[in-house]
Parts: C-alpha cells; structure tokens; sequence
C-alpha cells in the first residue's frame, strides 16, 4: 500500500509544495518541506524540535568521524513526529567500531560524507531545539564535522534525555515502557530518545540552536540501513550528487531517490512519480533528461576510485532497466587486476588492514598474518608504491591504506578469498 499526501500551500508572495508522506515498501517516508520550508521559530511560531543521534568509528571526535547520523523531528505542541531524516556516512577512513554500530565498509561505500549533507543537515538544525541521549558525546562531534565542512554550529541550550534519567538508553526506555528497535543504529536510538523526551523533559525555556553553512542547500543522494536488507546488494549504492538543476527538478529527484530505494519501481509508485512531476510542472521530455542526469551522475559516483566492480556494474544495469534509458551508456566491469592469492611468489609483502569478519566471525590480525608467513608471505605493517605487494581488506574501504593502495595499483583482496585461496 502506498500514498502520496500533498498539501497545496499559497502564501501572499510565492506558491510552493510540500510533500507530506510517502509510505511504500512498508514503511512511511516523510518528505515534508523538500521544497524551502518557512523558517522555524519566527513570527510566533514555536521551533519544532530535532531529536538526533549519531553512530561514530570510535570516541574521539578530533580523529574520529560519525558514520550514521539521524534526526526525527518533533512538533512542539503535542511531540508527535513531523519528520525523520537518516543516513549513513562515508567516514573517509576505516570504518572504526563495527561490533557497535554494525556498519560494514561495503555498506558505506555509496554513502554521502558529512560535507556533502552539512546543508541538508542544517536546514533541519537551525533554529530547532535540540535533544539527544549523551549530549555532550554527540555535541562534539556536530561541532567537529561541521567545522570540517566550513559551518557554524551552536547548539543553544539542548536538552539531554540521558541527564534527566541518569541511564543508558536501554535501560531509561525499559523503566519508561518505552520499545526499542534497532537498538544502536541511528534512526533506531532517535525514535526511542524521542519517545522518552515525551515522558522526562520540559523544553520550556529551551534555546534554539543556530547552524550556518556556506555551501548552498542541495539535495543530495543519502544512504539508509533497512534491518534485514543490510547485506544485500542495496549497500552498494552511488555516492551520488544530484545533478545541477532547478528547484523543482531537485524535488522530483529527492522523490525518485525514495522510490528506488530498492531499485524497483512498482506500480504504485509509479503512479506516485506521475503524480509528483505532474504537481512540479514537468514534461516527459523534463522527467527523461532528469532520469539520464541522475543515471549519468550514480555513474560518475561508481567511477570515483577508478572502478566499477562486478556488483556496481549489476547496480547500474538494474537501475538504468528500471528507468527505462536505453540510450545511457552502461560502464564497463573494471573491477582492477585478477590475483590468485595461491601463485603469488614467496616473499610478496602483505598488509592487513582494519578489522577482519568472515560470516560475522571475527578474525585477529595476528592470526591472519601467521596464516600468511606460513604461506611464504611477508606480512608488513604498511602498504607502499616502491615495495608494493597485496592489501588485504574491505574492496570498499576507505582507509587511508586502501586509498593508497588504488592510488599506486596495489591490488586489494577480500579478507574470505585470502583465507580461500592462501589457507584452503
């Protein structure tokens, strides 16, 4: 089942639309205020308030970077949800903490940064009055990754459920009944951290936080986990831009970001993308050249390391199918040089990088580089362009390693098919 709810709204000076919600694929998708929003907090109208919650690659925001971050938006009047916003993070470095968060390098790999969401993000921030569980944690990294990207970040006076319970969330949500799902993802702990605002604080007397970014706005194509799907191909997305284009292009763009969430378009939603280009005003001749754009720019993002792997280029196939662009350019696999682990010669220098998960199991490092010295191999502790060698790790990893190493032409093999073919 899937609706599209819009409302029509005629101020004095301008005409613009605000998509209320989509529900399809099973779950509802709020899409208010993808065309400018009024600005909260003025002309009497009380802020609304942003619940947020970040998951990070460890506990140092000086050299550590968030990797999920999600804000669900409360009105002030009754604390129900006005919106959710959530995505997962390109950290640009090893992915840090995965037996917390959960999240894998391949899951990120088509991820936006932090920069490129900074303007989205402070849209939803500014003037808002702000909640989070462990405030202080979250705060400093807000203010380090938006200092990074070229923002202003003052919080106000926000309000903290974790000092009004004096509770891990866990156990705050368990004395207050409140259920919680999808513990430690963000859009997870931003629903339940709302819920418990609505039981342990009093935002009267609150003050609006203020966020500036120099950028311009622009929407920008955002990655979100969905529980059960979390391995599947569907991590593998583009870290894609939305090409240059007018405002209400944007909107229908943000709309089939949505809609091929999974890369399919079904009938209602369908019917759904009819409805909103015929509310943007936009031709069929507009909606083809926005879909080759959008193609064009998925494209652009899978080529951003020089390769188009096996299951970027069956991504790719699917979504150019789907939306019907028979003229579109397919890139070629290009997924760098074939290496049997097995004939390399004795000697080759090995490096390892970040943690190591066969089938969710843990694997140490030294246990893998006494596998390697066994097998003839010179485990090192850095790859380099004149000793060169193997890296083993995530083919999606953005560790500075793993940059280096497809900078200089160093192969990278999967952690599996090094135990495959070096320890059979």
């Amino acid at each position: 089942m899937a609706y599209l709810e819009v409302c029509h709204l005629q101020p004095a000076t301008c005409f613009f639309v605000c998509i209320l919600s989509v529900t399809c694929k099973g779950h509802v998708m709020p899409l208010r205020s993808m065309s400018t929003p009024k600005e909260p907090g003025t002309q009497n109208q009380p802020s609304p308030i942003a619940v947020v919650d970040l998951e990070t690659t460890g506990l140092f925001p000086q050299r550590d970077r968030i990797v999920e971050i999600a804000v669900v938006t409360l009105d002030p009047a009754d604390m129900n949800v006005l919106d959710e916003f959530d995505t997962m993070l390109n950290p640009e470095r090893d992915i840090g903490a995965r037996h917390i968060h959960g999240i894998s390098p391949n899951m990120v790999v088509g991820a936006p940064t932090f920069g490129e969401i900074a303007s989205t993000l402070a849209k939803r921030l500014h003037n808002a009055i702000l909640v989070f569980h462990n405030s202080s944690f979250d705060l400093d990294f807000l203010n380090q990754e938006f200092m990074r990207a070229g923002g202003d970040f003052h919080p106000g006076n926000p309000l903290c459920t974790y000092r009004a319970t004096h509770q891990k969330l866990t156990v705050a949500c368990r004395d207050h009944n409140i259920r919680m799902e999808n513990t430690h993802s963000a859009l997870g702990d931003a629903r339940a951290t709302a819920a418990l605002a609505r039981k342990v604080l009093d935002i009267s007397g609150a003050k609006n936080a203020r966020v500036r970014i120099q950028t311009p706005y622009q929407a920008v194509h955002t990655l979100r986990r969905h529980g059960a799907s979390i391995n599947h191909l569907g991590r593998i997305v583009e870290r894609a831009r939305y090409p240059d284009t007018d405002e209400l292009t944007r909107d229908y763009l943000a709309g089939l970001d949505y809609v091929l969430d999974d890369f399919v378009i079904d009938a209602v939603e369908q019917d759904i993308l009819d409805e909103l280009a015929k509310m943007l005003g936009l031709t069929p001749a507009q909606r083809r050249e926005a879909h080759s754009a959008y193609f064009q720019s998925l494209v652009a993002a899978a080529q951003r390391d020089n390769v188009i792997t096996i299951e970027e280029h069956r991504l790719l196939s699917k979504v150019h199918a789907t939306l019907d662009l028979p003229t579109a350019d397919l890139p070629a696999v290009d997924d760098g040089s074939e290496i049997n682990m097995a004939d390399l010669p004795a000697g080759t220098c090995i490096c390892f990088s970040g943690e190591v998960f066969v089938d969710d199991v843990h694997i140490p490092r030294a246990q893998l580089e006494d596998r390697a010295r066994d097998a003839g191999l010179m485990p090192v502790a850095n790859v380099t362009k004149k000793r060169g060698g193997v890296l083993v790790t995530s083919p999606d990893s953005s560790s500075g390693k793993a940059r280096n190493a497809r900078k200089w032409g160093i192969p990278i093999v999967s952690p599996a098919q090094f135990l495959a073919q070096c320890c059979p």
